[in-house]
């Protein structure tokens, strides 16, 4: 325990869990594109380290001197370190503090002054938030017929969630069954716990998913075997089976026949992937292996590599590990590697100690067993980009260090180097940093929506007022500008207005493009819409005006070859200028695309 909790800081006890909790809660909601929860969510985690800073003055801050500590801390620092040279920073700034989650959870629970009782309040919280989810995903499935995916667009990520939180849940129960002082009501509640998680993990029938919850389930088994009676083996392994029953029943034996599929023809329920993979190694490879091509580019970068038969989002490469090296380099994948071998290590060091208590070894076994199933399973999916599992992993790897680590630290108290007023106004002033700019992101994303809705309403001017405030606290996103110059489009093709006043607005929606082409060079539709503008105002884009709509056509589609909308509007575009054959190829040609 790094430092005593003063009698005035019990409530911080309650509080920093709660706040940690609550940000899980919300990131549960966050699908990648709705910046507003993406912002409270950061901003919980923030102001929880805020307050666990804060409460330290006057105290022993001890940090655990580990490889895990080191690597995890480098890995950290060297994606801050790709901001550096990302050609489009707004999007690489965003997916530096979304991949942020996971050291946050590290160094939330490693800096908590009473990490056995934050552990606790911290491990009863989400096990109600993941009995949330599968009362969720039951309600889907049986009640609505629907797939049980809760808040999330994917079903394999509500199986790797539940993944995570069941086979720690697991050991717990194992645990508490072997303990010399048994509470009876703890241990059925654990194993109520660990088989009704199971049962929804089951439920999603996901197979990447329930493939790595059983080799997590192996490896605790193994793990535990010479240390827990055979009757709680027995029951652990029951409850496992009884929970794949159920789900197989849910489905009407759907499950047990979909994951014989999976054993009897395991490339054709992976083709999709194999596709995908084969062509981000051709991306990796041409663009930048080394250095990367910048953290949440793939999605960009990656339209014009994607295969003809990819029906995939076109957002991950469903090998985390891949994606991690494209988009941070190589430096970014073996420091990540560092971190995974590091607390290998160190739980293989610590199991083979004979001074271990039985219970520490079980506890540690089974958040091992449920980080090693992750870790599996991100092979095929893309868990590292999905905020939820980054808190949680976190979490699990901070109290893994706790239980296998020996009580070797850097120490520093602030209060011999500072006085008490500076010490905080620091931290509070580093916590302002962050806080504000998710604030700030978080209101533009606000306007911008609200935009959209006045601008529907055809409420124009409100509109555009409403699009320069969100400029105006997200000055780097692209957004912002596109929404204004597509709203001077529209303008322009209402008509009513003189010459003067069109002229201004297509220089502005110009401007404005230009503006955004350097902020994003790769996003399409500011291509797109350029050429659009030179296509509505012809006599005011001058001579010449249809050759560079054409080389914004052209431009788009080649950074996207799926922008359906752009292709269709330049065959239109072409047919208009009587070149139907021409027409005619550009949609054929997007014709070959599933």
């Amino acid at each position: 325990m790094p430092y005593r909790l003063h009698p005035s800081a019990m409530g911080i006890r309650i509080i920093v869990p709660t706040l940690v909790v609550a940000a899980l809660t919300t990131a549960l909601f966050f699908i990648g594109t709705n910046i507003i929860v993406f912002s409270i969510t950061l901003g919980l985690l923030v102001m929880a380290v805020t307050i666990t800073l804060l409460r330290a003055y006057g105290e022993t801050i001890n940090v655990p001197r580990s490889a895990l500590t080191v690597s995890f801390t480098l890995f950290w620092l060297w994606l801050a370190a790709t901001l550096l040279w990302t050609p489009v920073a707004f999007v690489s700034t965003t997916m530096f503090w979304w991949l942020s989650a996971l050291p946050l959870g590290f160094w939330l629970y490693t800096l908590q002054p009473a990490r056995m009782r934050a552990w606790s309040w911290l491990a009863g919280l989400s096990l109600l938030v993941g009995s949330g989810l599968v009362l969720t995903g039951v309600f889907q499935r049986l009640i609505g017929g629907e797939t049980p995916q809760s808040a999330f667009l994917d079903v394999n990520i509500q199986a790797a969630v539940l993944m995570l939180m069941a086979l720690p849940a697991g050991g717990y129960m194992l645990r508490a069954g072997t303990a010399r002082r048994q509470d009876s009501r703890i241990t059925v509640l654990l194993g109520f716990s660990f088989l009704f998680l199971v049962y929804g993990l089951m439920l999603t029938r996901s197979r990447g998913g329930i493939l790595a919850f059983f080799i997590g389930t192996v490896v605790l088994f193994v793990m535990t075997a010479r240390h827990v009676p055979r009757k709680w083996l027995a029951i652990y392994a029951g409850l496992v089976t009884l929970a794949f029953l159920l789900a197989d029943l849910s489905w009407g034996g759907a499950l047990l026949g979909r994951m014989t599929d999976t054993f009897q023809d395991i490339h054709r329920a992976s083709s999709g992937r194999f596709v995908i993979w084969q062509e981000s190694w051709r991306l990796l490879f041409e663009q930048s292996p080394l250095w990367g091509i910048g953290l949440g580019l793939y999605s960009l970068v990656w339209p014009p590599y994607r295969a003809l038969e990819d029906a995939s989002s076109g957002y991950f490469v469903h090998n985390d590990y891949l994606q991690i090296w494209i988009e941070s380099g190589l430096p970014g994948l073996l420091l990540l590697l560092a971190v995974l071998v590091s607390v290998a290590w160190m739980v293989w060091r610590t199991l083979h100690r004979n001074d271990l208590p039985r219970g520490v070894r079980i506890e540690i076994a089974g958040l091992s067993a449920g980080l090693l199933a992750i870790a599996a399973h991100s092979f095929v999916q893309y868990n590292f980009y999905v905020i939820p599992i980054l808190l949680l992993s976190g979490l699990l790897l901070a109290r893994i260090q706790e239980l296998a680590v020996p009580p070797r630290a850097w120490r520093w108290r602030p209060d011999k180097h500072l006085s008490a007023a500076g010490y905080r106004l620091i931290v509070l002033v580093l916590a302002l940093l962050p806080l504000s700019y998710f604030s700030s992101i978080g209101i533009s994303a606000y306007q911008l929506s609200r935009g959209d809705t006045l601008a529907a309403q055809h409420l124009f001017d409100e509109a555009d007022q409403v699009f320069i405030t969100a400029q105006r606290f997200w000055p780097d996103s692209d957004a912002p500008l596109i929404a204004r110059a597509g709203l001077y489009l529209v303008v322009l093709a209402r008509g009513g207005k003189d010459v003067e006043q069109q002229k201004a607005l297509f220089q502005r929606g110009e401007a404005l493009l230009v503006q955004a082409e350097r902020l994003n060079p790769l996003r399409p539709d500011i291509f797109a819409l350029r050429a659009e503008l030179y296509r509505q105002a012809p006599l005011l884009a001058g001579s010449g005006w249809d050759t560079k709509a054409v080389e914004n056509y052209r431009h788009a589609l080649t950074l996207n070859p799926r922008h359906y909308r752009t292709r269709l509007r330049y065959a239109q575009f072409l047919f208009d200028q009587d070149r139907q054959q021409e027409a005619s190829n550009i949609v054929g040609d997007g014709a070959r695309y599933r």
